[in-house]
């Protein structure tokens, strides 16, 4: 029964920003976290803490996906693409889908000649940046605003490793 109260309080926090007029995705992931506080379960139960935070990580991933719950703005994504080895990177922003964004940064990184691009990041009606070093790491971040995407990409690139990580980019899609 405790499962199914967790899982009910994160269908209550998803709801609840769906009727509001113009949700930011910052402000639906609060309401997902604000939930997933009310989960009642027994710390000593792993599975169902685990299950709990799987319920929350999947209320804010659908927040993300969703650009927050505006229903009068259509979802526009943006992704970019890094080469360590080149150091090259690529953007995309305003795009119809996902895959169209992920796969045009893919592209514009590899016209710059690198052959090791990867997707960094991908986000929608959000704002995105990409923090590099100079030894190759690097670490992408998105968030409501340039500032918020710029500090979580510094802190993912310090995290892996970088000593002088610098922003390189950051900009925002579906505004």
């Amino acid at each position: 029964m405790t499962v199914w109260r967790c899982i009910v309080a994160m269908m209550v926090a998803v709801l609840a920003t769906a009727n509001a007029s113009a949700v930011s995705v910052e402000e639906c992931q609060r309401n997902c976290s604000v939930a997933r506080g009310t989960c009642d379960f027994d710390p000593s139960d792993s599975s169902r803490a685990s299950n709990c935070r799987q319920q929350a990580d999947a209320c804010k991933y659908e927040c993300q996906l969703k650009g927050g719950t505006s229903s009068n703005r259509p979802a526009r994504f943006g992704a970019i693409a890094y080469s360590p080895a080149k150091r090259a990177h690529g953007i995309t922003y305003d795009y119809g889908n996902r895959a169209s964004a992920e796969s045009e940064a893919l592209k514009f990184c590899r016209r710059l000649g690198a052959s090791d691009c990867r997707v960094v990041i991908w986000f929608s009606n959000n704002c995105g940046a990409l923090a590099t070093a100079s030894n190759g790491t690097y670490g992408g971040g998105y968030s409501g605003n340039k500032i918020g995407a710029e500090t979580r990409a510094l802190y993912y690139c310090r995290n892996a490793g970088g000593s002088d990580c610098a922003v390189q980019r950051s900009f925002c899609t579906g505004n």
